[in-house]
């Protein structure tokens, strides 16, 4: 199909003599400080890079679970990269049918290295949003 009014076309060019940081640090994912939260949106993890390579996240995955700690959903989401010293926020809508037993919830990114990063958040009123 053309390209509509409202189609964005992205250029990649990469240079195979591109210049090699011998003081590249690895990627490292940490989370913002405000680590995970709840809003009218769902919950909500700020994600860091404080490396100095890009590093690609793969899929950021939100569990939900109740008071015994049964799974009430998994809803997961594809990710993006992430710059060199940068962050990216990542939201994921809690379901409204379970919103209200949800007691613990869990977001878990996983980066194209295969690293893990987990932040919980303790939700004794339940995760409907604000």
């Amino acid at each position: 199909a053309a390209p509509g009014p409202d189609d964005v076309a992205v250029l990649l060019r990469r240079s195979e003599d591109e210049a090699v940081d011998d003081h590249a640090h690895p990627a490292s994912l940490t989370a913002a400080e405000s680590a995970l939260s709840l809003g009218a949106a769902g919950a909500s993890l700020d994600v860091q890079n404080t490396g100095n390579v890009h590093l690609r996240v793969d899929t950021v995955l939100l569990e939900g679970f109740a008071d015994g700690g049964a799974k009430l959903f998994e809803k997961e989401t594809q990710g993006w990269y992430v710059l060199a010293g940068g962050h990216k926020r990542y939201e994921v809508a809690v379901p409204k049918d379970a919103c209200t037993k949800v007691r613990r919830l869990i977001m878990s990114v996983k980066t194209d290295k295969d690293q893990v990063f987990q932040e919980p958040l303790d939700t004794p009123g339940g995760a409907c949003g604000t």
